[in-house]
């Protein structure tokens, strides 16, 4: 079963330092995400294009 989650993530996103452009990737930034009882912060990273 799915968790329901009733307040929103931390404002505001945290700030990245985006890497150079890979070939054959994107970046995916990072983001909130909720883990067990509060929001934590995962970092972006390359995703095969």
């Amino acid at each position: 079963p799915g968790v329901i989650v009733r307040r929103p993530p931390p404002p505001p996103p945290r700030y990245e330092v985006v890497p150079r452009p890979r070939r054959g990737y994107v970046w995916a930034p990072g983001r909130w995400v909720w883990y067990q009882r509060g929001y934590v912060w995962r970092r972006g990273g390359w995703r095969r294009h």
